[in-house]
């Protein structure tokens, strides 16, 4: 795994959390139904899963070709 790969990883994390963020306060401040909003956190649950699981597997491979 090259460093790129890693550092992809973390600016894509860092990314997603920034633009969820800003969505989540946009949807604050509109009116938009409970049922909306609890969709759209479930959604922001699941990418965010998806891309702290990447993070992790990226370190870990990281390290390995560190060491090997």
């Amino acid at each position: 795994m090259s460093p790129s790969d890693y550092q992809n990883a973390v600016q894509g994390l860092a990314v997603t959390i920034l633009l969820f963020g800003l969505l989540a306060g946009v949807a604050s401040i509109l009116p938009v139904s409970a049922v909306i909003f609890t969709a759209l956190h479930q959604v922001v649950r699941l990418v965010a899963t998806i891309l702290i699981f990447n993070l992790v597997i990226s370190t870990l491979l990281n390290l390995i070709s560190k060491i090997g």
